[in-house]
């Protein structure tokens, strides 16, 4: 196999000339994506966390409030 890459017009690009493949060769660029996608990740597990308890915390305030009217 040929290693010799080929630079594209687009920088941190290059292509190999035997598959034709366009291959990410700019680590920085790459280990952003990974940290905005974890991030994204850890959001959305938070906000599914603070979903669950809103909605925990509505039931026991409606539990509350059944138990107040029985008094």
């Amino acid at each position: 196999m040929n290693n010799k890459y080929y630079k594209t017009d687009v920088e941190g690009l290059m292509k190999d000339p035997e598959s034709g493949a366009v291959l990410n060769v700019d680590n920085n660029k790459l280990e952003a994506y990974k940290k905005q996608k974890s991030t994204f990740k850890m959001n959305m597990e938070n906000n599914a966390r603070i979903t669950k308890v809103e909605k925990d915390l509505s039931e026991i305030k409606e539990m509350l409030s059944q138990l107040l009217k029985r008094s």
